[in-house]
């Protein structure tokens, strides 16, 4: 059973899971889960422009789910918290297992209709 909450901070708490509900953010949790990374370690991995990359952890910065620290002129992102990354493993392991239960489903119901 979940603990209650109270009302009042619903509304952050559906901002902060609405700031994951994008892919690409999610790859930029995904690459960051190892540790921390620059800016151009990120565009790298996920093979997207600086640009982008800078607007999404921008997103994610401010909605708490990760972090900063400088050292010289290098910037390094990290997720926030420890918790936030395990909620992250967590919904990810959920999604694949519907997506292997549906995958299932789905290989029995064309066995059921071979002729």
């Amino acid at each position: 059973m979940l603990e209650a909450i109270d009302p009042r901070l619903l509304p952050v708490l559906a901002a902060r899971l609405r700031a994951l509900a994008e892919p690409q953010r999610l790859r930029l949790m995904q690459a960051l889960s190892d540790g921390e990374k620059t800016v151009g370690e990120l565009v790298d991995l996920t093979g997207t422009t600086q640009p982008n990359v800078t607007r999404h952890v921008q997103k994610l910065e401010q909605s708490g789910w990760i972090a900063r620290r400088r050292e010289g002129n290098r910037v390094y992102l990290r997720i926030a918290e420890e918790v936030s990354g395990e909620l992250c493993q967590h919904i990810c392991g959920l999604v694949r297992q519907q997506a292997a239960q549906t995958a299932a489903v789905a290989a029995t119901g064309e066995e059921r209709n071979l002729p």
